[in-house]
């Protein structure tokens, strides 16, 4: 069995990932408790910080950087999309910003999302992609569009480490799984052949670059599930698959996702959260420290490489587990991804420390006390929880909220 993860990250999933102290927070956390991966998760990032280029006239060739692409299209981008021109401009010096701190502390960045996605003016410039008011999925511009885009991304910022994509949720701009057109060529194109088209459309240009590709099982049923793991089977070796630690969704009181160590010759990541979309958000305290354990020791059983917190959700920004009891699971993981045998008692005791709970006169005798004591309640936290979000252990509520049907 592996004893550690090799990788070790962190995620931002709300509009925290574009809040630069924010980001330097999550940094410090990753470096002082030795992990080692920064992952910014929206799905519209790369369309916010690439034109891309050619589509506003740049050549079809490699540009050494966005001031030279600039210059040749800034006169069209004036025209069609003033809000879009100064934008990625400026974004790029904040993402250039992010990733040389993290170069610099030895941390690899990724930006995850869900993908097709795309600018508006797309649309504007190819009217041929709309079938009666409906987004035509399989209109095979969509590739060409996809490894322009990725090989401009790369071009610009060579210090990303890779992206992590989703495409078979239907939440994206362009997905088979919510397609409505209903032209002879979807008619006839098979949901396989969809995710097919889309990851070589990825991988060529992420390759090209010599960075990763992730790809996430996460779907929303089983027929989707099948659909899109018979072509994840026949993806290069070197894309990695990332699953959720139980199916669907982070659900703490489900068994494992079945799917772990189930994904042939790739190396798998395993997702968490610690906010707690489906526990609480924290209000309701959830401390996942020996849930965590178990998950994590049977997944290095399985030869899973990498580990993924999600610190926040992109539909309530302003809330994260940084800022509520919750931390002590950012604490767990990256304690636990390091030795899942470490002990609960020094997990606790360094949280308190880190977190500034001991007053400075305390002695090595009272703080033992204060983490005994402090750990007989926060263990016990889930177990309370949990009965509010699940029923009998099935989910109940709709994102710790009462469901919508009630």
């Amino acid at each position: 069995m592996k004893k550690h993860f090799q990788v070790r990250a962190l995620e931002l999933h709300s509009l925290y990932a574009w809040d630069f102290s924010w980001i330097m927070k999550t940094l410090d956390f990753i470096s002082e408790n030795d992990m080692n991966t920064l992952i910014l998760h929206r799905n519209d990032f790369i369309d916010l910080i690439i034109y891309p280029g050619y589509y506003f006239g740049n050549e079809n060739r490699k540009y050494d950087s966005i001031f030279e692409r600039y210059s040749e299209i800034y006169e069209k981008l004036y025209r069609y999309t003033p809000t879009r021109r100064s934008g990625p401009y400026q974004r790029r010096a904040f993402f250039k910003r992010v990733l040389e701190i993290a170069r610099r502390r030895n941390i690899d960045v990724y930006i995850q999302n869900k993908e097709l996605y795309f600018p508006d003016i797309i649309l504007e410039f190819h009217p041929e992609l709309l079938n009666n008011g409906r987004i035509c999925a399989n209109n095979p511009f969509w590739w060409e569009f996809t490894r322009i885009k990725y090989r401009e991304l790369f071009e610009e910022f060579p210090e990303l480490s890779g992206v992590i994509t989703a495409p078979a949720t239907g939440e994206s701009r362009v997905s088979i799984k919510s397609n409505r057109c209903d032209c002879e060529l979807c008619k006839n194109t098979k949901k396989e052949d969809w995710f097919r088209n889309l990851f070589k459309s990825m991988y060529e240009p992420i390759n090209n670059a010599g960075k990763k590709m992730v790809v996430r099982d996460f779907t929303f049923d089983s027929q989707a599930q099948n659909e899109i793991v018979s072509v994840m089977k026949e993806l290069p070796d070197d894309v990695i698959i990332s699953l959720k630690n139980t199916p669907h969704d982070y659900y703490p009181t489900f068994p494992e996702n079945s799917r772990i160590g189930q994904v042939g010759d790739h190396d798998q990541w395993i997702e968490f959260d610690s906010m707690g979309q489906y526990f609480g958000w924290g209000v309701g305290i959830a401390d996942l420290l020996e849930d965590y354990r178990s998950r994590i020791k049977s997944a290095l059983s399985k030869n899973v490489t990498g580990i993924i917190l999600r610190t926040d959700w992109e539909s309530l920004d302003g809330s994260s587990s940084f800022i509520t009891h919750n931390l002590i699971n950012q604490y767990s993981i990256a304690k636990l991804s390091k030795d899942p045998d470490t002990s609960a008692e020094e997990i606790y005791r360094l949280f308190l420390e880190k977190e500034g709970w001991f007053i400075d006169e305390a002695t090595e005798e009272e703080k033992q006390s204060a983490v005994k004591y402090f750990m007989d309640i926060s263990s016990r936290t889930w177990n309370v929880t949990s009965k509010t979000p699940f029923v009998n252990s099935c989910v109940f509520s709709d994102s710790s909220l009462i469901p919508v049907s009630l």
